[in-house]
């Protein structure tokens, strides 16, 4: 028997084309319950929550909402049934304002005229429900992506939504903002509103939610109360398998002079930060969002101006943009791969593949059968799915396309000597970011310097030689890889102590 507000899934199929991805999935999320639905990358989370949103036709199956059986939804209807969805493209309006976005598509009208001041009521009203207090006529565009995120949150709340569906909610948001939303969460559960959260990061799953789904392969591979379930367990229903232990450490090689040298590095955010990345090192810079750790990682690899002293491989480096700082082997994976890294309507290999094209080509002319072989070896050391190289990288899921990029510089990337990243894994699931990791340490012990760029502890102790922890755009202290944890990692990036602490 349904109940009012639950949301529940019968036997759901959808197919495009001759791929499957939902074979008769099932899930029930009840009122005032936070439901965490877990899975790869591609293995149909996505699409659940499209057919929710009535965006997606589907095969086989019901959706039941507020007790009424559906065999299809329109998005129309998901609006009305009050299915309040936040995608991870968070389709806001850069140019509009905050109170603008957070109204749009229900402004407040008295026959063609706009009720401003009604309007500014209710942004303000959505701002508060996240303890959020920001200028609500900033154009969208000029806020950080932490912020936006919370914008598009608060737009959903402003609905009043009998469902939320949240879809990487907490991707680009740091801790404190992250309690925030856990503590919106539980106000919302409390007025019996079902929530479906999707997320990768398993302590968001054992902190908030009271059942959890896991997807594979577009089937539930796991099912039932959080309380009864361990991170292991978690782990090998979405992977398949228990994740392998990373590789060693590699040994950084000893080069007098050589890898990156940062002296009094100073930006528009970063009062001043002196460092080094060896060879075969892996070093990262920890903090919360605007600590200045984005723009360090910016500022080396040339996309940023700055001033101070870089040395690279005992040569003078002042990249003045990021092409010139490719050209003197500094590569950059930024953080949002779909805006900034991939070229959607490309195919995977050219994706892969463009670093090294003119090196690959003979009198000119490209050599497919190179360009080929590059992306299978990349395909097969990172997992890529599928390994088809003619597919247009939009049609790849976040993670796979975090793979093409990590690829690009795998599979030669030129002479690459330093490689820049940061937050390589936002929106990425536990398998893939295994893969992305074995790949650094792969790329460490051939010699190659990385400095990577996180707000994620688990990312630091998983795969950092040594942790620069920043706070108000200065080093707070330096952590090497036996004494980097969660608490060293926070309580120094909140700054709870006084001095550096080298351990």
């Amino acid at each position: 028997m349904t109940t009012a507000n639950e949301v529940r899934v019968d036997d759901l199929a959808v197919s495009y084309g001759r791929r499957q991805v939902l074979r008769g999935v099932s899930l029930t999320v009840e009122p005032g319950e936070i439901h965490a639905l877990l899975g790869a990358n591609g293995a149909g989370k996505s699409t659940l929550i499209k057919c929710l949103g009535g965006g997606v036709r589907w095969e086989a199956g019901t959706i039941t909402l507020d007790g009424v059986p559906y065999q299809q939804l329109t998005p129309r209807q998901s609006q009305a049934l009050g299915v309040s969805i936040i995608f991870q493209d968070l389709k806001l309006i850069g140019l509009r304002s905050i109170a603008e976005n957070l109204v749009l598509g229900r402004e407040p009208r008295s026959g063609p005229v706009l009720r401003l001041r009604e309007q500014r009521q209710i942004a303000r009203a959505a701002l508060e429900e996240l303890e959020l207090d920001i200028d609500i006529d900033l154009p969208v565009q000029a806020l950080p992506p932490a912020l936006q995120q919370l914008v598009a949150i608060a737009r959903a709340i402003a609905t009043e939504p009998r469902i939320l569906v949240l879809d990487e909610a907490t991707a680009a948001l740091d801790d404190p903002d992250v309690e925030r939303l856990g503590r919106l969460l539980r106000r919302l559960q409390a007025k019996g509103i079902p929530i479906l959260f999707v997320t990768h990061l398993l302590d968001e799953v054992l902190a908030l939610a009271d059942t959890v789904t896991v997807l594979r392969d577009g089937q539930v591979a796991l099912q039932g109360p959080v309380a009864e379930q361990s991170a292991d367990t978690v782990i090998r229903a979405i992977v398949g398998r228990s994740l392998e232990s990373q590789p060693e450490r590699a040994q950084a090689p000893s080069v007098d002079g050589g890898g990156l040298e940062v002296e009094s590095l100073r930006t528009d955010d970063v009062a001043s930060i002196s460092f080094s990345v060896r060879p075969g090192e892996i070093v990262g810079l920890f903090g919360l969002l605007g600590c200045g750790r984005s723009d360090v990682a910016l500022a080396v690899a040339g996309a940023k101006p700055s001033a101070g002293r870089m040395t690279f491989d005992g040569v003078a480096y002042a990249p003045r943009s990021v092409a010139s700082a490719i050209r003197s082997g500094v590569a950059f994976i930024p953080p949002d791969r779909a805006a900034q890294a991939i070229f959607p309507i490309l195919s995977a290999e050219d994706n892969v593949v463009m670093p090294i094209m003119r090196r690959l080509a003979e009198w000119g002319l490209r050599r497919r059968r190179r360009e080929r072989r590059h992306f299978f070896e990349a395909a097969e050391t990172l997992g890529i799915s599928p390994a088809d190289p003619a597919a247009p990288a939009w049609t790849f899921s976040g993670g796979n396309q975090q793979k093409l990029v990590v690829g690009r510089w795998l599979s030669g990337g030129g002479q690459i000597r330093l490689l820049v990243l940061d937050e390589p894994t936002a929106g990425v699931d536990v398998g893939a970011r295994a893969d992305v990791y074995r790949s650094l340490r792969a790329l460490a012990a051939r010699g190659i310097a990385i400095l990577i760029s996180s707000s994620e502890p688990e990312e630091m102790r998983t795969i950092a030689d040594r942790v620069i922890v920043l706070h108000k755009g200065e080093a707070v202290g330096e952590l090497a890889a036996g004494a980097v944890d969660d608490h060293a990692l926070l309580t120094l990036a909140h700054h709870s102590i006084s001095g550096d602490r080298v351990a």
